[in-house]
């Protein structure tokens, strides 16, 4: 016998969404009740504190660790089928921006949400999905991922709104196979949380560029990778600044390690190995900062250093931080056509709003394989295998749809041939959204 469950989510005047949860009768079927306990809903920000201007993602979490339903006689664990969660912010501090799906995969779709502008105008942004399956997802379930800008100096706190939130259980099959128990609506408890939120700091200006990526370090198959800038001055007048190094895995901050550079006009100057230069080494990301005049012109080579049997190696392009990609945009990179031949890396560089991206691989007939949603804090960097990057092995051309949810980023492949070295790399651009799908 088959039963569904629907679970309807709607505007509720004009700042909340409620949720109806409509049962078909039957009598072989019993409520999974009473439950255990009470599952936590709770929040988990990206960052702790943000600047003005500045982005932060917050994970709508709801916790069925330990509770349990009632089923002839047994006590099978509670299969989260539907929620609606009210979320009340400080909206002098923060402003709502944006909401999509979190990483349990029952809940990976957008949830229904109030509308932007009267959520920022009550303080309170609702959402609310549902899905169907009857063993999944129990224990600790991310249902939703929430995008915020700050914009006014304090503590900023958010906490769930108890007295709507609305936690229905899944069905699922019970005593032996003989039985079958839900829906019904699980108890629910609340933890809020808070982010502290800075003066925001100066705009962005058009003289600073971004290095997607660079290094000094050794790669696979007995490489060395290492990173030569060359800089030119085109105007009439002495130009100075820094090029600021970021490492992977963290934000950047004030403190980064830096390497000043001033350049008399019509002058070039090159730096041979760009972080040992600055006494770091690894991976990562940097910027070109311009104190005074414009940036310089800029040539940037990576290079497996293969001495003393010369270097294999590529140009890498410097971008301006206006040319990043932005929410709202899709971009697409494409595997190698050889697989086997090449290793093939993806890199993210989040600017300082940080960036939330939905990644899609389809088959080059089209056909979608996966979907995933990845976030990323301010003046972040992360390069990873492609198996790694996406939990899943590449075949040759397969294509990798990528649509920023809310940030901006610089995204790139990297190609490697597995006898010479001999490293390439494919900048993610924009394409239209109407010549590709992410779902």
């Amino acid at each position: 016998m088959n039963r569904r469950m629907t679970f309807v989510a709607a505007a509720a005047g004009a700042s909340a969404i409620s949720a109806l949860l409509i049962l078909c009768p039957s009598p072989v079927f019993a409520q999974a009740a009473p439950f255990s306990g009470a599952a936590p809903v709770t929040l988990t920000p990206s960052s702790s504190q943000i600047a003005g201007g500045a982005n932060v993602i917050v994970d709508v979490n709801v916790d069925l660790t330990g509770i349990t339903g009632t089923c002839g006689g047994t006590r099978p664990a509670a299969v989260l089928g539907g929620f609606a969660i009210p979320v009340a912010f400080d909206n002098k501090r923060l402003e709502f921006m944006s909401s999509d799906g979190c990483s349990s995969p029952e809940f990976t779709s957008s949830p229904t949400t109030t509308n932007r502008s009267l959520a920022n105008s009550s303080g309170t942004v609702s959402v609310a999905n549902s899905q169907t399956g009857q063993y999944a997802p129990t224990g600790k379930v991310c249902v939703a991922r929430l995008t915020f800008r700050g914009v006014g100096d304090g503590t900023a706190a958010m906490i769930p709104d108890l007295s709507g939130v609305s936690l229905s259980s899944s069905f699922q099959y019970c005593n032996g196979g003989f039985g079958s128990a839900g829906p019904a609506s699980i108890p629910a408890t609340v933890v809020g949380t808070s982010v502290n939120v800075s003066s925001p700091g100066p705009p962005v200006a058009s003289d600073e560029a971004v290095i997607p990526v660079v290094a000094s370090t050794p790669g696979d198959r007995g490489s060395y990778f290492r990173t030569t800038v060359q800089m030119y001055n085109s105007s009439d007048e002495v130009i100075d600044g820094r090029i600021v190094y970021h490492s992977a895995g963290s934000s950047g901050s004030a403190s980064d390690p830096s390497l000043p550079y001033s350049i008399r006009p019509g002058q070039a100057v090159t730096v041979a190995d760009l972080l040992p230069a600055m006494g770091q080494k690894g991976l990562g990301s940097a910027d070109i900062v311009a104190a005074n005049g414009v940036l310089p012109v800029s040539v940037i080579r990576i290079f497996d250093d293969n001495a003393p049997d010369g270097t294999a190696g590529m140009t890498e392009r410097v971008f301006l931080t206006s040319e990043a990609l932005t929410a709202g945009d899709r971009a697409v990179l494409l595997a190698p056509h050889d697989p086997v031949g090449q290793r093939f890396n993806i890199g993210v560089r989040a600017l300082r709003e940080g960036a939330t991206i939905r990644v899609s691989v389809k088959s080059k007939e089209n056909v979608l394989l996966k979907s995933m949603t990845k976030t990323y804090p301010a003046t972040w960097f992360l390069q990873q295998s492609s198996a790694e990057f996406l939990g899943m092995t590449l075949s040759a051309n397969d294509e990798i749809i990528i649509d920023i949810v809310a940030g901006k980023a610089l995204i790139y492949g990297a190609a490697t041939d597995n006898m010479t070295n001999d490293p390439s790399m494919q900048i993610a651009n924009r394409i239209p959204l109407s010549k590709a799908s992410s779902n």
